[in-house]
């Protein structure tokens, strides 16, 4: 019997140790959301690695709510580091429709569509400030990174 525990002790140890990695793990990502210093109604947020600045790993998105996003209500945070956010806003909540394609929406249109923010993300409050000019921006367009 004490050989049998030694032995499971010593295997319950071993599998603790080979736990852990040293490897980045992905974390939630929360913050606020602006448009020309306002917090946005509704929107979507998608960050994408920036490769310029030597950003790799996996994409994640947020919904951005009275002005505030988090990463987890979707499920699966990112790494921190560099990534492009990419912010799309509307003036109000749209209402959820079924999967009928041939609804018919009263929404507004969006007030911008994917305009893109340059922004460094980490485990603490994080900042997307989308200036005045992205209403009438071109799609994907780069803002300058954030001060």
């Amino acid at each position: 019997m004490r050989r049998f525990i030694g032995m499971a002790v010593c295997l319950c140890s071993f599998l603790l140790t080979g736990c852990g990695s040293s490897e980045p793990q992905p974390i939630d990502i929360h913050g606020t959301a602006t448009f020309d210093g306002k917090p946005i109604v509704f929107g979507t947020v998608e960050f994408i690695p920036d490769s310029t600045r030597q950003m790799s790993g996996p994409a994640g998105n947020a919904e951005i709510v009275d002005g505030k996003f988090d990463t987890s209500q979707a499920g699966r945070g990112v790494f921190p580091g560099a990534y492009l956010a990419r912010v799309t806003a509307y003036e109000e909540r749209t209402a959820a429709t079924s999967n009928v394609e041939t609804v018919v929406s009263n929404a507004k249109p969006p007030i911008f569509v994917n305009y893109d923010v340059e922004v460094v993300l980490g485990p603490d409050e994080n900042v997307i400030d989308v200036p005045a000019s992205a209403a009438k921006a071109p799609k994907a367009k780069r803002a300058a990174p954030a001060k």
